[in-house]
């Protein structure tokens, strides 16, 4: 099974280190985007805050596990004149691009 890692089970996957080892190059892919989500998460401060050269450097870390894929615009499109029938709204936006990245690729959210 193909695997599609958001930017929330990314940061869990930086700090756990049986989780970050699930992630094999083969079967599992994101968007490169969640790269700056995770960007902004490790270096905000909320549970931990990472300065940015160290927060680059865990990025760093996953790049070469996973495989990137991206949306095309008619298909960002089309995710967004349905985000309001969803109830999606505001930064739940993100969320919304990300499970429709896994959809089209074929991939089972993490």
């Amino acid at each position: 099974m193909k695997t599609y890692w958001d930017s929330s089970a990314l940061i869990e996957a930086l700090h756990d280190r049986e989780m970050r080892e699930r992630i094999k190059p083969d079967d599992n892919g994101t968007r490169p985007h969640a790269l700056v989500e995770l960007f902004s998460t490790l270096t905000k401060g909320v549970d931990f805050r990472y300065p940015p050269d160290d927060a680059a450097k865990m990025l760093l870390s996953l790049v070469p596990r996973l495989n990137f894929f991206d949306l095309a615009s008619s298909e960002v499109m089309d995710a967004i004149q349905n985000a309001g029938s969803q109830g999606v709204r505001s930064g739940r936006i993100h969320d919304l691009m990300h499970a429709w990245a896994a959809k089209n690729g074929r991939l089972t959210a993490c």
